[in-house]
């Protein structure tokens, strides 16, 4: 059986999965050459040859401009409904059914997860999770725009560090990196009147942490650079302790062993290092596309187990599903061994890797990758300019 999943908005993707298990994933912004795309011009393309039982859409079309796209796709394809609310499920069924666990704990854990009420949103959620598509809402945490500058779920605190070194939301992993420069700031807690007492003198930040603007610019350099450093690091504490708190909490609780992480804090390997070091009876299974490009995925998946009641555990095998695979032994070229590319790495020459399918998710190396040496201290600049 085969279901067809169109997603756009945040992480726009499609995929096609056959029988439980990802045929082809197609990501917009690899596409469009458009970081973190929303549309879908590029995606619904690629969806179009192939012949699904089922499509899942998740778009911003009208119903006119579904039912055409759905004539062109196969116009005997079923067609299900999905909706806003249930984001975390399908992040935590794309955990889960990758994982190879028979039943887990799934923690799912993003800023701003699936619409479920009036100016409310997801922010934490854990599952108890059994085939064939059993997932029992175990905790929830909500937030809403009135209440997140006093009390801020993990998600968007972890935002606030990204938006005070002058980047966006789309950019954490810049604000874990720089965490690791910094010391803990005793005396801000996160209560609103402190952020704002310490960033006294980055009104800008304040403008964006009051949601009066979406982004500043800073230089941050050699010299200014502890302060916000700091604030990471403070941030980074605080947010991992909270997870670290609610696995140790449902473990207990629930005594499952097993647990899964979602949501794009999923990318945050100092807090998943933690838990892994604070847990060691515990067996985890981190999501390599825990963030939202990973979604439509995991309605792909859950409809399937939903549809058939398949209850045969397929964890993943590989993330090397991106695109359409290509017949390498049609590209000129010779025979190298490691040492050969080593060598030419050592000499400072560029190195591309390109092998079948592409990899998905945020950590993708290897099938398409730029190899340098990482000894020159210009790598960075070079590897850009290529």
């Amino acid at each position: 059986m085969k279901v067809v999943a169109l997603f756009s908005g945040h992480g726009a993707s499609a995929v096609v999965l056959e029988d439980g298990v990802v045929k082809n994933y197609f990501k917009e912004e690899r596409y469009s050459r458009k970081k973190h795309d929303e549309g879908i011009e590029h995606i619904y393309q690629m969806i179009l040859d192939s012949d699904p039982d089922y499509i899942i859409l998740n778009t911003n079309y009208d119903e006119d401009d579904k039912r055409e796209l759905i004539r062109r796709v196969n116009p005997r394809v079923k067609f299900i409904e999905t909706k806003e609310s249930v984001h975390h499920l399908h992040h935590a069924s794309l955990a889960f059914y990758n994982s190879g666990f028979d039943k887990a704990l799934v923690l799912v854990v993003d800023a701003c997860g699936g619409v479920v009420g009036e100016d409310e949103y997801e922010g934490e959620s854990i599952y108890f999770a059994r085939y064939p598509c059993k997932f029992t809402p175990i905790y929830k945490k909500n937030w809403s725009e009135e209440h997140v500058i006093h009390d801020p779920n993990i998600g968007n605190l972890y935002n606030s560090a990204a938006l005070a070194i002058g980047q966006t939301i789309d950019d954490c992993g810049k604000a874990m990196g720089l965490s690791s420069y910094g010391e803990r700031i005793w005396e801000i807690k996160f209560t609103l009147d402190r952020v704002n007492n310490y960033f006294q003198e980055c009104p800008d930040f304040l403008d964006v942490l009051f949601r009066r603007r979406d982004r500043y610019y800073i230089d941050i350099n050699k010299d200014n650079y502890k302060k916000f450093a700091d604030y990471c690091c403070e941030v980074q504490w605080h947010c991992q302790e909270q997870v670290c708190e609610l696995v140790g909490k449902y473990v207990k609780k629930t005594g499952v062993k097993k647990v899964c992480i979602g949501g794009g804090y999923g990318l945050n390997i100092l807090t998943n290092y933690q838990l892994i070091k604070r847990f060691p009876d515990v067996e985890f299974y981190f999501e390599p596309l825990c963030d939202d490009g990973g979604n439509s995925i995991g309605a792909a998946m859950y409809a399937y187990r939903k549809i058939t009641q398949d209850m045969t555990v397929k964890p993943i095998t590989t993330t090397a599903h991106h695109g359409i695979k290509h017949k390498i032994d049609l590209i000129d070229g010779e025979y190298a061994e490691s040492n050969d590319i080593a060598r030419l790495l050592y000499m400072n020459r560029s190195v591309a890797v390109f092998n079948g399918h592409a990899e998905s998710g945020q950590r993708a190396l290897g099938n398409r990758s730029i190899l340098f040496n990482a000894l020159n201290p210009d790598a960075r600049d070079i590897v850009n300019r290529i």
